[in-house]
């Protein structure tokens, strides 16, 4: 388009001056003018990169907030009121306490958390295309507790057993 021109002209009815003109529509594919600019929307995400995406959680978990692992496998066809009712009746815990309850099926291909954020409950779930996490075994208790940091090597396919806690001072939950 030459100085002087106006891209307004070419859109007349069925001028059909641009490959795929609809009536008064054209597709300039790859055409922009130097007075025109991409529309740009303050305050908007859709463009910017979160830099911990796909990189851990998506819950805030606090030091008062606790995980409990149910130790035995789960139907995972269990949605929120089949699982609200294992914490509950199972594990003897309340659903509704804001702390992550983590369960997973027999051969711990697939898992599920359940979560309350104070609005509502999460149900959050992740399949394993390969292999198998590393589940912990208790023989006596029917769930055990973690800390986020565990979790998160659970869940990426660390082996707990063969991580070595260091000897620091932590306050007791």
């Amino acid at each position: 388009m030459e100085e002087g021109e106006s891209d307004e002209g070419t859109a007349g009815a069925g001028s059909g001056t641009a490959t795929g003109a609809i009536r008064g529509i054209q597709s300039h594919a790859g055409e922009r003018t130097a007075h025109r600019k991409p529309l740009e929307v303050s305050g908007s995400r859709l463009n910017a990169t979160d830099p911990n995406r796909g990189k851990g959680l998506m819950f805030g978990l606090g030091p008062a907030t606790k995980i409990y692992i149910a130790v035995e496998g789960v139907d995972m066809r269990k949605g929120f009121e089949g699982l609200y009712g294992l914490v509950r009746d199972h594990l003897g815990q309340d659903p509704l306490s804001g702390h992550l309850f983590l369960f997973s099926n027999r051969s711990h291909t697939r898992l599920k958390v359940l979560v309350w954020d104070g609005s509502g409950l999460w149900v959050c779930a992740k399949r394993l295309e390969k292999g198998s996490f590393h589940w912990p075994q208790e023989k006596e208790a029917r769930s055990v507790t973690m800390r986020a940091e565990e979790l998160s090597m659970l869940v990426s396919g660390l082996d707990l057993k063969q991580s070595k806690a260091r000897a620091w001072y932590r306050i007791p939950t």
